[in-house]
């Protein structure tokens, strides 16, 4: 089974809105290559500790168990999707 991609982000946020639409087109071509999800913080506070997100937007890569193996703090492009972070 694949891991996960969460996209930890706020709405208010420029740069995570900007992931988000990136974060969807990627999802779009790499159907079924993994699961993406994207976590609203604001509505989801205990994320921030829970993940101990420090800088938004972040993305974690999770391994099929749910255990964190890679994150990308900040604004990524399409080549870090792709390798997983």
């Amino acid at each position: 089974m694949p891991g996960s991609v969460l996209l930890c982000a706020a709405p208010w946020c420029a740069v995570s809105r900007r992931m988000a639409l990136a974060l969807a087109g990627f999802t779009a071509q790499n159907e079924g290559a993994r699961s993406f999800r994207r976590l609203d913080v604001d509505a989801a506070p205990e994320l921030l500790e829970q993940y101990g997100l420090r800088v938004l937007p972040t993305l974690l890569f999770l391994d099929a168990q749910g255990r964190e193996r890679a994150r990308v703090e900040g604004e990524c492009g399409e080549a870090e999707l792709a390798a997983g972070g």
